[in-house]
């Protein structure tokens, strides 16, 4: 074996290192995605202990590596075994292992959704343990740590994308100050190593110091980093190559999604439904099921669902937001807006369940009423009063299966109410929603007015834009980048012609606007699969962008320009009277009850689920009792681990220095250390002559007399002799010895001193113990009177 231990690490470097991977580890188990996952920490704990254990041995490298495998082999593969709960013994749960894993991995490798979270368990499970483990090794014995805090921090930032919303913001902050102060540590070290070597004299305090400005700085970068996305969102679209790099982390994140498919709440915030929308360049989208959706009012002629999420009123340079809103908590179904009298409107009740949550997407269709959550509402001010809800947001993320209901009036008037409306907009509508940018091309000015010319109703000229753009554009669900000095739009209209719902979309509300028309789009999704008379059945590929168009005295009117989807048909004069009431009336929202929408494949896995609970709670106390042998072992050999070390001179020389240090700065500033703590690591003095010596303070204190720092030790030793004659011979020894090796150039014998120490310890305890049995002796009451007088 070879001596590998290197002089740039210590004792606080090594807890630090502990917490940061135990910090970000953390981290990811209380996203609570996927069950079992507090074995990562575990992994991380139990992997940083071994790796500092074999980064301090003498071991060779290819014997530090051997028994990495041979630990990662066992830890890893015994803590996944632990997922398999439905087995009864370590052996089942070990050889089913092996065909979860193949099943899996068939899944992912034929672009299927991956049913058991096996994989992904796996693999951060993994990742966790070699983060502790190399990282500790490397730690120990190059004084290295910034590969495996970089590893860590890119799984927090990954964590905190794909669960935003500060969940659990002081891990991730925690973490991060935790490596910073590692990162200090570890060059105060190195520096500390290189004035040492060339003869220079360090401050005690300057480690002290270095750690404190280290905390400070991190506390101030965590505090800008909260603030960050707020600097974000005002930076301008990217370049032709930014996009280019989204369509690669686009196809990545299909991928992904296929391996975190199992997993609760890994849906990241879809960018096209955030706070800026961007028109992109397009994705194929899949088939995994998002809503069931059902109606007290079936579809027919003249109404046709869109489920908007939200809607933007201002578009520049390529991307829609809104310009101005309010926010306010509205309680469980408390109406969102005023009453509205406009006509050709329906009453619906929806029933929304969600198999595939986004953290901030609520269905509100056309003009919502009430919702059964509590919830934020941003929403357009006109005066005092409200006019338009923009979105809504829980208060709280929703587990798959949860259920909410929504009061909506749903607009569908007859081609005559809609040509009767007029343009009699009000002035809010005027403001807000007939605004073009200052750059729109002279030949949208000139598309605009050729459509709308000689026509007379706000109705006519939308339906002019809309069937301009569904016969002449082609409709394609991925595009090739614009060049970088074009308009988006107008490339869009003029050249490409080619394109998917968000420029669609965007297109017809710009060339409505610049005819006169109030417009502006919305996002969510389209009508969906009907399944029997009125529920929806609404999925990845329905994710849709859409025009609404106002007209007085009705509202908001979708319009279908998509060339994909189906064209919005309005109802004509000889239709049937609306049959369902279109006042809003909170109060029926609230007697409906929440039942389970009768979908099959779900209520299936709910009772699958059930049952696979069943057996779990059965197995639980069997799964705690293993777990925490586990860590009890892991504790133990870190206890043996620690013990290893106070018997070796090097490493009780460095800590009793650093207890030193510690000591003179704590007690410069005025913070006093209890007799108790000061006496009871007598270890931390740098000489073994002064660790033996130690005893007779100890003993004093003891026996009732506190040590007076100020007192010779010839008078400590008198003391103590009087107080305990039957150990006079271990006291002289003691005296005799740390006098010949203080105060002379002759060597003690540092051997014979710790030895009578020990003797002197244990003569100490049995004597207090009598005394605290058989009272005070007369020879200590006499020596107490004497010292007072």
């Amino acid at each position: 074996m070879k001596e590998t231990r290197s002089p740039w690490w210590d004792l606080p470097a090594a807890l630090i290192f502990l917490t940061a991977v135990w910090l970000a580890s953390t981290r990811l188990q209380v996203t609570n995605w996927t069950d079992r996952l507090e074995i990562v920490a575990n992994l991380s704990l139990i992997g940083g202990i071994l790796g500092l254990a074999l980064g301090y041995s003498r071991y060779r490298k290819g014997w530090v590596w051997f028994f990495s495998i041979i630990f990662t082999l066992f830890f890893v593969t015994q803590q996944l075994s632990l997922t398999s709960a439905l087995f009864t013994s370590a052996r089942e749960r070990l050889l089913i292992l092996g065909p979860r894993f193949l099943f899996a991995l068939s899944q992912l490798f034929n672009g299927k959704p991956v049913e058991d979270s096996i994989l992904f368990l796996a693999a951060v499970a993994l990742i966790c343990w070699l983060l502790g483990l190399v990282g500790a090794v490397i730690l120990v014995r190059r004084g290295q740590a910034l590969a495996a805090l970089g590893l860590a921090a890119a799984g927090v930032i990954t964590v905190e994308y794909f669960e935003p919303g500060n969940l659990h913001p002081f891990l991730s902050a925690g973490f991060f100050i935790a490596a910073l102060l590692l990162i200090a540590r570890l060059y105060y070290l190195r520096a500390r190593q290189r004035w040492q070597e060339n003869g220079l004299q360090v401050d005690a305090e300057l480690g002290f110091d270095l750690t404190r400005g280290a905390l400070a700085v991190g506390i101030i970068l965590v505090f800008l980093a909260w603030n960050v996305p707020w600097f974000l969102k005002v930076i301008q679209p990217g370049s032709a190559e930014q996009i280019r790099l989204q369509q690669g982390m686009n196809s990545f994140q299909r991928t992904f999604n296929n391996l975190v498919a199992p997993l609760r709440n890994t849906e990241p915030r879809p960018f096209y439904y955030d706070d800026r929308l961007e028109l992109g360049y397009g994705a194929k989208l899949g088939d995994r099921l998002l809503y069931t959706i059902q109606t007290s009012v079936p579809p027919d002629q003249g109404l046709r669902y869109y489920w908007r999420v939200r809607f933007y009123d201002l578009y520049r340079d390529g991307s829609w937001r809104n310009a101005n809103f309010s926010r306010r908590m509205i309680q469980p179904y408390a109406k969102l807006l005023a009453e509205s009298n406009d006509t050709g409107r329906r009453r619906v009740n929806l029933t929304v369940q969600v198999f595939n949550p986004s953290s901030d997407q609520i269905i509100i269709p056309n003009s919502p009423v009430a919702v059964s959550l509590k919830v934020t509402s941003d929403y357009l001010q006109n005066g005092l009063q409200e006019v338009d809800v923009i979105r809504i947001t829980p208060d709280e993320a929703m587990n798959v299966g949860a259920i909410y209901l929504v009061q909506s009036q749903i607009s569908s008037p007859t081609v005559q109410e809609l040509r009767a409306a007029g343009s009699d907009y009000p002035e809010w509508v005027i403001t807000t929603y007939l605004q073009v940018p200052a750059d729109l091309s002279e030949r949208m000015n000139d598309l605009a007015l050729e459509l709308t010319r000689d026509l007379e109703t706000p109705y006519d000229k939308a339906v002019a834009v809309t069937r301009y753009l569904r016969e002449n554009i082609t409709y394609q669900s991925e595009i090739e980048p614009f060049p970088d000095d074009v308009e988006p739009i107008d490339y869009f209209l003029f050249e490409t012609r080619k394109g998917f719902c968000n420029y669609y979309a965007t297109a017809e509300v710009l060339l409505l606007r610049a005819a006169g028309v109030p417009a502006r789009l919305a996002v969510g999704y389209a009508q969906g699969e009907l399944q029997g008379e009125r529920t929806f059945s609404v999925r990845e590929r329905d994710s849709h962008a859409w025009p609404e168009v106002y007209f007085p005295g009705i509202g908001w009117i979708e319009f279908e320009p998509t060339a994909a989807q189906q064209e919005t048909a309005f109802a004509d004069e000889t239709a049937p009277p609306i049959p369902s009431e279109a006042q809003a009336n909170p109060d029926e929202l609230r007697s409906i009850p929440l039942p389970i929408i009768d979908d099959e494949p779900f209520n299936r896995a709910e009772a699958e689920e059930e049952r696979l609970d069943r057996l779990l709670a059965e197995k639980q106390q069997q799964q705690r009792l293993q777990t925490w042998l586990i860590l009890s072992g892991a504790f133990a050999a870190l206890a043996a681990f620690i013990l290893w070390l106070r018997r070796r001179t090097v490493v009780r020389q460095r800590i009793s220095t650093w207890m030193n240090s510690v000591e003179t700065a704590l007690e410069k500033r005025g913070i006093r250390i209890p007799r108790w703590l000061k006496y009871g690591f007598r270890r931390r003095y740098p000489r073994r002559l002064d660790q033996a010596f130690a005893n007779v303070g100890w003993s004093l204190a003891l026996l009732g007399e506190k040590p007076n720092p100020g007192q010779t030790p010839a008078r400590q030793a008198g003391l103590l002799v009087k107080l305990l004659p039957t150990a006079a011979v271990e006291i002289r020894m003691l005296e005799a010895e740390y006098t010949k090796g203080t105060y002379s150039l002759q060597s003690a014998d540092e051997a014979a001193a710790l030895k009578a120490g020990r003797r002197l310890k244990w003569k100490a305890i049995i004597a207090w113990v009598e005394r605290k049995i058989l009272g005070r002796t007369a020879l200590h009451e006499e020596i107490r009177h004497r010292g007072k007088a």
